[in-house]
């Protein structure tokens, strides 16, 4: 039977089903056309640090774009639609899936996106990596070009999002920007094989950001981000405030000296 010939409330039931469950993600970054990786920032080297890391947002069918295929259904589907986004629009909570290659570079692709707001309650992003402990270095590391590196990729994914908005399409001419009031960072690293026993680098590289957000490299996103949440999987390992002009430290979970999360 055609979703047409349904009761409007069962209609609706559905499109609001697909409106708030997130796709998933691309396993690899190939999985996704080279064309369709979109490219926000000028790539170009520099003399002394060599090339600039790149972020790259997926724009390929159907990441990105729930909504739309509804909207540009039919008249029916149109209306079915802007009715359940009037309704529930500001309960979506946006969903971004960011994958940190070998390469030193991130993909990024939107799962779950809410209309177009200058302000969204949550966001969640999830950080998807394999062995990166070698990209962002070890923590307390004093190495320049890494630190720089792991600035650029993080600072260039905020400023994407928070000065142009959810949604891979936006242009930064068309855009005001989205305020966050609360972003989660959820780091969901594997663990990895080495020398016939195992690494976990979720909490490592947690600690990594944790301490990148503490240094005040990114305060320039505070104005846009009240609150930062680092989840290790499912457990919440550090939280940060938006201050002046910095992010400041409110809670940390306990570690053990292995980076390994206490029970």
């Amino acid at each position: 039977m055609s979703l047409s010939f349904l009761p409007t409330e069962l209609r609706q039931m559905i499109i609001e089903e697909v409106l708030t469950t997130p796709l998933s993600p691309p396993s690899v970054p190939s999985e996704v056309r080279d064309q369709n990786w979109s490219y926000p920032h000028k790539l170009c080297g520099h003399l002394h640090m060599g090339r600039n890391p790149e972020v790259a947002f997926n724009t390929q069918e159907p990441w990105g774009s729930q909504y739309l295929s509804l909207l540009l259904a039919n008249k029916a589907f149109r209306a079915d639609t802007e009715e359940v986004l009037k309704r529930i629009g500001r309960q979506i909570r946006p969903t971004l899936d960011v994958m940190l290659n070998g390469d030193g570079n991130l993909r990024a692709t939107w799962l779950l996106v809410s209309p177009p707001a200058i302000e969204t309650e949550h966001l969640n992003v999830n950080l998807r990596t394999l062995d990166c402990m070698k990209i962002w270095g070890d923590e307390g590391s004093t190495n320049v070009e890494t630190k720089r590196n792991a600035n650029m990729l993080v600072g260039r994914l905020l400023h994407r999002i928070t000065s142009v908005g959810l949604n891979p399409y936006a242009k930064c001419q068309h855009s005001l920007g989205t305020r966050i009031h609360e972003l989660r960072i959820t780091v969901v690293a594997p663990t990895v094989t080495e020398n016939e026993g195992t690494v976990d680098e979720k909490a490592p590289l947690a600690a990594r950001l944790s301490e990148y957000l503490s240094m005040g490299y990114l305060g320039k996103w505070c104005q846009k981000i009240d609150a930062i949440d680092i989840f290790v999987d499912d457990r919440k390992a550090y939280a940060f405030s938006s201050a002046k002009n910095s992010f400041v430290l409110d809670w940390s979970h306990t570690w053990r000296r292995d980076s390994a999360m206490e029970e």
